[in-house]
């Protein structure tokens, strides 16, 4: 069983309460009442959308037919609601019907930066049809992950990429902006932890309890 504060999101209060009878003390499970967000009605696009690809179908028709997804008016409080339990959660389950309706907004894109194979694995699960998982942690050498060849050939693409290759003037300015709309929370990333400890940061790195440790190396 996987360690840490869980949040399960199904669709109906119904599955909620059920679901939740079976599930231990470190799971929540909400129900998200049907669907969150959607296409919205030609009439109701931005008006610099109404006249160009979107303006018919909501869909982009000129480029691989991307959506363009609205947020119900009426869900918002519940969106609301979901991001105030997240934050109290080490891992999202989004455990919608698959075999009955395209539900639970997959992920099209994962950045993986612990090089920890269970969460190496987790991040190429995650990503949906056509999604990206961009492996960027170095794992030990040998490190092998079990990919489902299924999934695979719904077109996901995994791919390695190094470090050290960014103008570090336009990234951390980047990266800054992106803290200040709420975007990129590196503070919940980091865990800090003194130098006597480095043998419980290592094993939480490798165990993906925390994404990145920081060794606290105090003045000799």
């Amino acid at each position: 069983m996987a360690t840490g504060r869980h949040l399960v999101i199904v669709e109906s209060p119904a599955k909620a309460r059920t679901i939740g009878r079976y599930l231990g003390d470190d799971y929540t499970v909400e129900a998200s009442v049907g669907h969150i967000r959607d296409l919205p009605q030609p009439k109701d696009l931005p008006a610099d959308m109404k006249k160009g690809p979107f303006g018919r179908f909501a869909v982009d028709v000129e480029n691989d037919f991307e959506p363009y997804y609205v947020v119900d008016p009426d869900k918002k409080k519940k969106v609301a609601e979901l991001k105030r339990l997240m934050k109290d959660a080490d891992t999202l389950y989004l455990a919608t019907d698959e075999d009955r309706e395209a539900c639970g907004g997959h992920i099209d894109f994962a950045l993986e930066c612990t090089g920890a194979m269970p969460v190496v694995a987790q991040a190429i699960d995650c990503i949906g049809m056509l999604g990206t998982a961009i492996l960027v942690g170095g794992a030990p050498a040998g490190a092998e992950i079990t990919v489902d060849h299924q999934s695979v050939l719904w077109g996901k693409r995994i791919i390695g990429t190094l470090g050290g290759g960014s103008t570090n003037e336009e990234l951390i300015t980047a990266l800054i902006g992106l803290y200040r709309q709420g975007r990129f929370p590196f503070d919940e990333l980091v865990r800090m932890y003194e130098l006597a400890d480095v043998e419980q940061a290592i094993a939480d790195s490798v165990s993906g309890e925390v994404i990145k440790p920081v060794l606290r190396i105090s003045e000799v």
